[in-house]
This record gives structure tokens, C-alpha cells and sequence, in this order.
């Protein structure tokens, strides 16, 4: 599956390589938002740039999501060793101490007065 994945990156960078040596030589025009005419610069800068900036800004975007989730990540690894050293002190809390009586509602949902009065029948 990797390979697939270099040979269809391969045959992308070939593509455009044919495309810039195609264009190569053509000046445009840039307008930006209306706020002025840049001068006429070869088609092959505006790719190039256009090309490094995407790879900037979306280098920025991952880089975020990846301290994100290492963030999340720890919190959770934290939580679950909190949780595992929880669950280890009550396996290993002897029968004894733990209380006889419990209390009337025992954490259970209270039944409603008709189910009530048909269970004690």
C-alpha cells in the first residue's frame, strides 16, 4: 500500500514538472483583493510560491493538531494511571471493611408508585 502511495506521489511531482516546463517563460499579472496590481512576474514564481505557501500554512495547521493531541494525550495517559492505581486499591481492600448495611436507595433509580405496590403484592 506504501508503494502505491510514493508512485502516485511520484507521477503527481512529474505532472507538475511537465506543466512548469510547458508554462515556462509566460509572465502574468497578479491582482490581489483590489488592492493593486503587483508587476507582471513569470508564471513559474507564482506556482512556486503559491506551492511553498500552502506547504507553510498547512505545516502550521498540522503542527497545531499535533501539540493538541499530544496535550489530550497526556491527560488521558494521566487519567488512566489514576484510574488503574483506583482500581488496584479496591481489589486489594479486604472484605471487612466494607460496610454491612447499605443505604436505603442504594444509588438505584426509585421505582414509580404503581411498580411499587405490584412488587409488594
Amino acid at each position: 500500500m506504501r508503494n502505491v502511495y510514493y508512485l502516485i506521489q511520484f507521477l503527481l511531482v512529474i505532472l507538475a514538472v511537465l506543466f512548469l516546463a510547458q508554462n515556462q517563460g509566460q509572465t502574468v499579472e497578479i491582482r490581489f483583493l483590489g488592492f493593486g496590481r503587483m508587476p507582471t512576474v513569470d508564471l513559474l514564481f507564482v506556482i512556486i510560491t503559491s506551492f511553498v505557501l500552502g506547504a507553510v500554512l498547512m505545516w502550521v495547521y498540522l503542527t497545531i493538531g499535533y501539540v493538541q493531541n499530544r496535550t489530550e494525550t497526556r491527560k488521558l495517559k494521566a487519567r488512566n494511571t489514576q484510574m488503574q492505581s483506583e482500581l488496584e486499591s479496591l481489589r486489594n481492600m479486604s472484605v471487612e471493611s466494607i460496610p454491612e448495611e447499605l443505604p436505603e436507595d442504594h444509588g438505584a433509580p426509585a421505582l414509580p408508585a404503581e411498580t411499587a405496590t405490584r412488587q409488594s403484592s
